[in-house]
């Protein structure tokens, strides 16, 4: 049997797997051709359950794969204020408001966040203070001011005073916008320090498009869909798709309203009654048969990472219908040849074709340094999910762990394709060996796990300050880090080496046991050289380390440049 070879580095897709494809495509023609005879007799009787059955999975999946849509816009926006509310400069702000050093740090952060979220927007109150700030925009420190102070007794702050009460981490309001009075789906995040709630960080959601989005098909009147919160309030209402009150902010109707059904009514009763906090990712939906009413399913399906969930009411007609299967029985027979070659092409199209491309995709990957994706990441089936899986494998066989920067062995592979590369112009490349000073003493001192968030946060100031496109920093072992500079000389590399000493050090991350600062230094080794192809990363590597160790020798908390030993010509 031929086996997927290998020419050059990506698979080629051997004759063996065209002739799966035709197998499967002949024993799908015979298998539908006696699986008629079986079909014919025993589909009328039991066409009433499976039509019943197949609408109840239509519904099912249709909630499900709306859930997921609100679920993964909503997911994306936890994170986010989750990272701000969780971020130590945002903490010791908000305990200290009135230190303008912790208050810059912050606001850096926060910026940073801004960027990112979908309602470009940032509300956040100080419990101490009970001062309200209000971002929407990028602004610079000094505007960086409050435009207000929270009251106890004012209708429009009651969001704050009843998130700050709750014992959830966060939740979500449907509420006014104070300086557009819209309404937006508000997302408060508690901020705490050691039990104690330090203040709110929120983000107001312009849900409308995502959610009408999600809800499209809803507006169609064989179909309405709701969103409810974990009281059975209704938060929002499909029927009233692109009106203003599309968000139910005053009224807040109870989902029972929606139907009258006995089995409608249990189900939501159980749905409430069995919340404990938020939703798992992996919730399913509930399915209800109703037997009154003028719908004939209904589904509550839960919105992930959320105490909100998504019910949905089917009429009859809009599922699965026993009429739609009359008319096909008479030509089953005379069309199931055509359907079983129908089905063979669709599987070589959705199936087999994908699983070739998938191959190809990983085989060329696996010769690149190049971060593309994997074939298929954006689908949102099955395949995609695989696709995901491979994609997320790689990513985790060429980042660390920890500091989410290239490993070693990726750093190594990518910095010999540089070299490469560039040995064709004989430009000039630049590595920087980056070492903690004094890390094994700060672990002794404050233990593992700060070594661990040191190392992090070290990493995260070495990405933001080497900018170029080109350039690249990586984890090279311990509290080891490398970074590589194609096309740049060493006066250059010099003033980037500068960059990152300063960098680090204004990190003022405290080391009571290091010998030359209050606070973690690093030492910094570089080398520069004319890119020859008979040079190995190996090359760079070992000069930088050298120079390395000679900033350490020299007092560490600098950098030291050593050029490349002249290479003998061949034949000298």
């Amino acid at each position: 049997m031929k086996k997927h070879t290998r020419k050059g580095g990506p698979y080629v897709i051997s004759q063996g797997g065209r002739r799966i494809t035709v197998r499967f495509r002949n024993i799908n023609i015979a298998f539908f051709f006696v699986a008629s005879v079986v079909m014919a007799a025993a589909m009328l009787l039991v066409l009433r359950d499976i039509t019943r059955q197949i609408s109840g999975d239509y519904a099912r999946f249709y909630a499900l794969n709306t859930a997921g849509v609100l679920s993964s816009y909503l997911n994306r926006e936890i994170r986010l204020i989750a990272k701000t509310a969780g971020s130590q400069a945002v903490i010791e702000w908000f305990a200290d408001e009135g230190d303008q050093e912790k208050k810059r740090r912050a606001h850096g952060e926060m910026m940073n966040v801004l960027s990112a979220l979908h309602g470009n927007n940032l509300y956040f109150g100080i419990e101490k203070s009970l001062n309200e700030y209000s971002v929407e925009e990028i602004i610079p420190i000094d505007e960086f001011i409050p435009h207000g102070r929270l009251d106890p007794d004012y209708f429009d702050d009651e969001w704050y005073f009843e998130s700050t009460a709750s014992d959830k981490e966060y939740d979500l309001k449907v509420d006014i916008d104070k300086k557009l009075r819209r309404k937006l789906v508000w997302l408060n995040y508690k901020v705490v320090q050691d039990g104690v709630t330090l203040g709110l960080v929120a983000t107001g959601l312009d849900f409308c498009q995502v959610a009408e989005e999600a809800l499209a098909e809803y507006g169609r009147t064989k179909v309405r869909g709701f969103i409810i919160d974990e009281k059975g309030h209704v938060m929002m209402d499909s029927s009233l798709l692109g009106q203003e009150d599309f968000l139910l902010y005053a009224s807040k109707l109870p989902i029972e309203v929606a139907s009258p059904d006995p089995g409608f009514l249990a189900a939501v009763i159980a749905h409430i009654d069995g919340m404990e906090g938020y939703f798992d990712l992996r919730a399913e939906p509930t399915v209800i048969p109703l037997s009154s009413g003028p719908y004939g399913f209904a589904t509550i399906a839960p919105i992930g990472a959320t105490n909100w969930a998504v019910v949905s009411l089917f009429k009859p007609s809009s599922l699965f219908n026993l009429t739609k299967l009359l008319p096909l029985l008479g030509i089953t027979l005379a069309l199931l040849i055509a359907v079983a070659l129908v089905s063979g092409l669709l599987c070589y199209r959705f199936v087999f074709r994908p699983f070739e491309q998938l191959i190809r995709s990983l085989g060329r990957i696996e010769e690149s340094v190049e971060e593309e994706g994997v074939y298929g990441i954006e689908r949102s089936d099955e395949f995609g999910i695989l696709s995901n899986i491979f994609n997320a494998l790689l990513n985790e066989a060429r980042r660390d762990v920890l500091t989410g920067l290239y490993n070693r062995r990726f750093m190594e592979k990518k910095l010999q394709s540089i070299i490469k590369s560039m040995s064709r112009t004989e430009g000039a490349l630049s590595v920087l060996m980056i070492d903690v000073d004094f890390f094994k003493n700060y672990n002794d001192a404050y233990g593992h796990d700060k070594g661990d968030v040191c190392l992090k946060s070290i990493a995260d100031t070495l990405t933001r300050n080497i900018t170029r496109i080109d350039d690249f920093v990586a984890r090279y072992g311990g509290e080891e880090f490398v970074a590589v500079l194609p096309n740049t000389g060493e006066e250059g590399a010099g003033v980037v080496a500068a960059k990152l000493l300063e960098s680090v050090r204004d990190l003022n991350i405290a080391h009571k046991n290091s010998d030359i600062a209050r606070h973690v230094t690093v030492s910094i080794g570089g080398t520069t050289a004319k890119v020859a192809y008979t040079q190995s990363p190996d090359d760079y590597l070992k000069r930088a380390d050298e120079a390395m160790y000679i900033s350490k020798q020299n007092g560490r908390n600098r950098y030291t440049f050593l050029g490349f030993p002249e290479r003998k010509k061949p034949g000298l």
